[in-house]
């Protein structure tokens, strides 16, 4: 409800000039006229009413405002039949011999005319009625005109309901909505108008004399609009201001800033950026169509982000609040303490936090991370949550044997679901929406277990009917058990037709290791009784179900890009073959999938003292982690402890200690032949700006060229093609990775594709395909608008691909040498495009090795 403005001066607040004891233009109190000069506020010139300059303003009693002559008649009929240039707040029936008064003020300073009819009486009938008028002088005779409703009692005067708005005494006239119809009227004071004011409040504004009545929406552009506090090119004069703004961009790329007040703002389509900064209140947000970025600002300690969906959530500041949706990258600015939690997002997400120590949780998607300056923790996905387990519920008709446990999956899948305890019961009457005694079922729980030490651990379960458990390793190999009585076998078995019955089992685990456990509980008939307990090699007893051990199950995976930055960060990649990029004294964990680590050149060396750990993890690997140490290190100085662990010092001292880890490469070697529109040509010889053949764009300029030169043993040694065995006409020395066009009826009966790309290393055969170990080997990398097929020695083979793996296989200044043509590539190394053929993993090339 609207309040009106006080504190004006004169007997009640509203100002010095009081209606009742002015001089009359015309008339008298009842139906009467009051001229007031204007010209201390708007100067000489006056104010512009639909295109004419008045010097001053009849204040009427009855509800409104004239100018070039006063109006003492009351309203009879509607807005439109008036022929004097009228502002009408209230235009009805008003007699204060009844009761009220009328007020104004002038404030030179404010640059306001104030009227006020401040708890005025009908002609006919009762009732109290509050409203005023706020003139406000912009400058040039312009100025923006508010009706502020405080209470309104009745709404007829004398046989017609009050009329509201403006007319220029002619043609043109703007009713505000509910304009005499009574009920909506008497809901004036809480009516917001859909001007984006509080509720009672209608506000319009007079520019060269024409009135511009707000939508209460800041609407842009189908351009590239940039949508702040000087944006002006709203249709309808609205802006944005400190107050509670609507915002509409409409199409294009737009900069959207909404400022103070509790805003909603709809980006529209098109890539768009949407700021929000402490003290901007709590916004509602609507990214909209397109490639959308939300930027947060604090100086406050802390921020808070959850997503709740796809791009969808909200993020807290103190005590402000932004809800927003259809974002697909968010940047974080400002040295605070970020937490940031994707976990429900399974799109794919781009986030970048600035300074402060922050924790951000990936989502299932394909993410791109980066940490910024800071101590931060970093997970690619959704981070296990610790003493959860995940379960499968089956019906199944057990009989009265033993040894049932593994039967389960004979039966009907009925539900599924995670749970922090052994409640089989309560788990089977949700899923059956069943209540009572429940028989014939199996319960199946999962989780991921993490050793506290490394020796032999006894487990435990009392069951009515049988239990099992197992635990399996990285490679998904069930350990082996020795069972209560000596004997053993791939579980704990208390797997029988029993009433409650305790029995155990030992199996040893290694510290540092994490396991997928496994319990299954089933039940014929009687009690629904599963209970466990783990005790450590130290004598440590714990309930199985809520075991410190027990992380969580996985909570899915996405095939991210992390940037650590500066500091000592944790990074933990999850599930998906992840790209991951470290420095001195993080450590970084690549969990299950084929993942691969960079070492960052900006941020990589630490100096004495400064360490830096890398785990591969064994999970869910096809062909293997990578670690990129190209550039920084020979093959020589490298410790191997085994063939996937080991350590070495980088040149200022940093110590880099890895382990599950083997290394790659890319591209050409010295003195290879390109096919050129001028004939073939060596590659050495090639500049940026010379036309190379491609194989589906003819002849396409380099964009860029650049080399490395590496150690060329062990996993670094090119790959040697003999005459002949790829097509090529002459020998062929590629690196390990770099992919060679395969075409034949294999790839089109296994892909459904022609052509496809095969890394080098999977076609090696041991005789006209094989590694060849020199001391050094220089790798030459060629790129082009697009990746492109080129001929190498006569083969088909690729061009360079600037995605994460390509981007890491070349030094720092390189690399900025590739930005500045593609700056893009910078915050987004997918946005290069597709690879110019399908690309092969080692099992898929191993299919056509063998056909």
């Amino acid at each position: 409800m609207a309040t009106m403005n006080t504190g004006l001066g004169g007997p009640a607040g509203y100002g010095e000039g009081v209606f009742s004891s002015a001089a009359k233009a015309a008339g008298n109190n009842d139906d009467g006229s009051v001229f007031v000069d204007v010209t201390s506020v708007f100067g000489g010139g006056g104010m512009d009413f639909f295109g004419t300059s008045y010097s001053g303003l009849y204040v009427n009693s009855n509800g409104n405002i004239t100018f070039g002559s006063p109006n003492t008649d009351y309203q009879t009929a509607d807005l439109s039949s008036v022929t004097t240039p009228t502002i009408a707040p209230f235009f009805a029936d008003v007699n204060i011999n009844s009761g009220g008064e009328i007020y104004w003020d002038l404030d030179p300073v404010a640059g306001t005319v104030t009227v006020t009819w401040d708890g005025v009486e009908p002609y006919s009938g009762s009732g109290e009625n509050s409203f005023q008028v706020v003139i406000t002088s912009t400058g040039d005779g312009d100025f923006e005109l508010e009706f502020i409703y405080e209470d309104i009692q009745w709404t007829n005067g004398y046989g017609e309901e009050a009329e509201t708005g403006v007319t220029d005494g002619g043609a043109n006239d703007y009713e505000l909505p509910g304009s005499g119809n009574a009920g909506a009227l008497t809901g004036y004071p809480d009516n917001d108008f859909a001007g984006g004011d509080p509720d009672g409040v209608a506000a319009f504004t007079f520019v060269d004399g024409e009135p511009f009545f707000s939508d209460g929406i800041v609407e842009g552009t189908s351009g590239a609009d940039l949508l702040d506090a000087a944006y002006l090119d709203d249709p309808d004069g609205d802006m944005i201001g400190a107050g509670d703004d609507n915002i509409f961009a409409y199409d294009g790329n737009d900069t959207i800033s909404g400022g103070a007040g509790d805003d909603t703002i709809d980006a529209g389509d098109g890539d768009d950026l949407v700021t929000w900064d402490t003290g901007d209140g709590s916004d509602l947000i609507d990214g909209g169509a397109g490639d959308d970025t939300l930027e947060v600002t604090s100086t406050a300690a802390t921020t808070s982000t959850t997503l709740t969906g796809d791009g969808t959530g909200t993020t807290s500041i103190g005590s402000e609040t932004l809800d927003f949706s259809d974002f697909e990258e968010f940047l974080f600015d400002g040295d605070t303490d970020d937490f940031f939690d994707a976990g429900a997002d399974t799109g794919g997400l781009s986030v970048a936090s600035g300074g402060g120590d922050d924790t951000i949780h990936g989502g299932s998607g394909d993410d791109t991370i980066l940490g910024g300056d800071g101590d931060d923790l970093i997970y690619g996905d959704d981070p296990p949550e610790p003493g959860l387990w995940s379960y499968q519920v089956w019906d199944h008709d057990f009989s009265g044997a033993n040894g049932q446990a593994f039967d389960a999956e004979n039966g009907t899948l009925i539900g599924t679901g995670t749970t922090e305890d052994f409640d089989s019961t309560s788990i089977i009457h949700d899923a059956r929406g069943s209540s009572g005694d429940p028989n014939d079922f199996a319960v199946v729980y999962t989780s991921t277990l993490a050793a506290s030490e490394t020796g032999v651990f006894t487990f435990s379960t009392t069951s009515d009917d049988g239990s099992t458990i197992r635990i399996f390793d990285a490679e998904g190999d069930p350990l082996t058990w020795t069972n209560q009585g000596g004997s053993t076998a791939t579980y704990m078995n208390n797997d029988f037709h029993q009433a409650a019955t305790t029995r155990s089992g030992e199996v040893t685990l290694e510290a540092g290791q994490s396991y997928t456990i496994e319990v299954r509980h089933w039940e014929n008939a009687g009690q629904q009784v599963i209970s466990g307990t783990v005790t450590s090699p130290g004598g440590t007893t714990e309930d199985l179900a809520d075991s410190s051990m027990i992380l969580g199950p996985d909570p899915g995976s996405g095939d991210d890009q992390i940037f650590g930055g500066d500091g000592a960060d944790t990074i933990l990649g999850g599930g998906g073959d992840d790209t991951i990029h470290t420095g001195a004294d993080d450590a970084a964990t690549g969990g299950a999938g084929d993942d691969y680590f960079i070492l960052d050149p900006n941020t990589v060396f630490g100096g004495p003292g400064a360490t830096i750990f890398i785990d591969g993890d064994e999970d869910g690997e096809t062909d293997g982690d990578t670690l990129d140490f190209s550039n920084f290190v020979s093959a020589s100085s490298i410790n191997f402890t085994d063939a996937e662990n080991g350590s070495v010092t980088l040149s200022d001292g940093t110590i880099v200690n890895f382990s599950n880890i083997e290394n790659l490469i890319i591209c050409f070697t010295l003195g290879t032949l390109i096919e050129t529109p001028f004939g073939a040509r060596p590659i050495e010889d090639l500049r940026p700006g010379d036309f190379v053949l491609t194989r589906d764009h003819g002849p396409q300029a380099l964009r860029w060229i650049g080399r490395s030169t590496v150690e060329g043993t062990g996993a670094l040694a090119p790959i040697r093609f003999e005459r002949g065995a790829f097509r090529n006409n002459r020998p062929l020395l590629v690196s390990p990775q770099h992919r060679m066009i395969y075409e034949g009826s294999a790839a089109t009966l296994y892909f459904d594709s022609p052509e496809v790309l095969v890394p080098a290393k999977h076609l090696v055969n041991g005789a006209s395909i094989a590694p060849v170990e020199m001391a050094r080997v220089t790798y030459i990398h060629m790129l082009f608008d697009h990746h492109e097929v080129v001929w190498a020695n006569g083969a088909p083979s690729e061009s360079f691909h600037p995605g994460a793996e390509g981007l890491g296989a070349i030094d720092g200044p390189a690399r900025e040498e590739v930005f500045r043509l593609f700056p893009e590539l910078r915050s987004n190394p997918g946005s290069y495009g597709q690879t110019a053929r399908t690309v092969l993993k080692g099992f898929e090339a191993r299919l056509i090795a063998a056909s």
